[in-house]
Order: structure tokens, then C-alpha cells, then sequence
């Protein structure tokens, strides 16, 4: 199923960068985008790639636990359900270390800080997407994963059904698990309130993949 692509962002930016645009006065290649990656932190002592590099491990200590019917704590024991149910869905390994190492590789393109010393990475995803893209033209599953990896964080369950069912669904919806326990040092922990409502908003998306 294709899965339409709006050029624009809700937050009202172009999906189709330019290279000018960004800043950007040199071909993106897989060296250059490293490079950036490695000089833009996500938090402190952790840059895009490491943090790429955590949500990875997550993953694939997620999937181990679900494959063995046991879950970490303070995570809900349906996912164990949802995920046997849904395994054989998943991109293999390969594929999804190459996505999410780099999920959020356009950060460096589009980081901004505020008054108050705060970094922002508005449209980050279409950023990455667009980086991504250039520099790994024929990769084309994972292009789709890194634009779309935002989309179980941010969007309404109704709004998610088609992408759901897309092949790249639940791919999507495990790694933001993972996503979520790799960030949970920057949230507090797994009892804090951010993780909670965090959490929460993927325990909703459940429904999408009942079988």
C-alpha cells in the first residue's frame, strides 16, 4: 500500500529542502552525515549517533525479552501479546539497525536554540528523511521508516490506521517503544510523569494491532 506524503509538515515546513536552504554547501554523503551527527548532542554526552546506536540496543533487548514472553518492568504485559502477534511483520535486523542508528541523522541540519538556551529540531523527521535520502538513495525501506518515525509519538490513533496496516507499521510502533526506553534517562525514568503520558499514548495504539 502507498502511503501519501504531504510536502508539507504540520508545522508548516517544506518537506523539500534544499541544500541552501539548509546550510548545506557540500554533496550529503554517509562521511558528512557521521560527521554531523557525532558533533550534535541529543542530551548531555550523548550525541545523534550514540543516541541512534541506544535506540538500536533497546531494540533488540526489547524484541529478545518479548521472543522469551517477558517484558521490562514498568512496561505493559500486552506488548508480549502484540508482538507475538505481529512479529513476522518486522523488517530484519539489518534494516532496522540502518534506520534507527540514523532516525534522527537531519538534527544537525535543523537545530535551533531559543532565549532560554534550549535546543529545538523543528520538522526533524522530513529533515532526516530528506539527509537520509541523499546520501543512501536506494534504501528505500528505510527512508520510509525515518520519515514516518515520529508518527506513533505524535499523531491520534485515528490518524494511524492506514500507516498501521502499511508495512511499515509495526516496525514503526516497536521502535518507538524502544525510542522511549532509550530516552527515559532525558525523561526521568520510567516512573516519570513524561514517561507515563509518553507511554500511555502508545498503550492507545494498541488496538491498531489486536489480532
Amino acid at each position: 500500500m502507498e502511503i501519501n506524503i504531504s510536502p508539507y509538515c504540520s508545522a508548516g515546513h517544506s518537506l523539500f529542502y534544499t541544500n541552501e536552504a539548509l546550510g548545506i554547501k557540500s554533496k550529503i554523503n554517509n562521511d558528512s552525515l557521521l560527521k554531523a551527527m557525532k558533533n550534535c548532542y541529543q542530551f548531555e554526552n550523548v550525541n545523534m549517533y550514540q543516541h541512534g546506536v541506544m535506540v538500536h540496543e533497546a531494540y533488540l533487548n526489547l524484541i529478545n525479552l518479548l521472543d522469551s514472553g517477558l517484558i521490562l518492568e514498568g512496561l505493559p504485559e500486552e506488548l508480549i501479546d502484540i508482538y507475538q502477534s505481529n512479529k513476522d511483520d518486522l523488517f530484519d535486523i539489518p534494516c532496522m539497525k540502518f534506520y534507527q542508528t540514523y532516525h534522527d541523522c537531519g538534527k544537525p541540519y535543523c537545530r535551533e536554540v531559543d532565549e532560554q538556551g534550549r535546543q529545538h529540531f523543528p520538522d526533524h523527521a522530513n529533515v532526516s528523511y530528506r539527509m537520509f535520502k541523499e546520501a543512501f538513495p536506494d534504501e528505500e525501506a528505510e527512508q520510509m521508516l525515518i520519515l514516518h518515525d515520529m508518527d506513533f509519538h505524535t499523531l491520534k490513533v485515528e490518524q494511524l490506521k492506514e500507516l498501521a496496516e502499511s508495512e511499515y507499521g509495526f516496525s514503526l510502533f516497536l521502535t518507538a517503544w524502544a525510542e522511549l526506553i532509550a530516552n527515559s534517562q532525558m525523561f526521568g525514568g520510567f516512573d516519570s510523569t513524561s514517561f507515563k503520558i509518553k507511554k500511555k499514548k502508545l498503550i492507545k495504539c494498541f488496538k491498531l494491532f489486536r489480532k
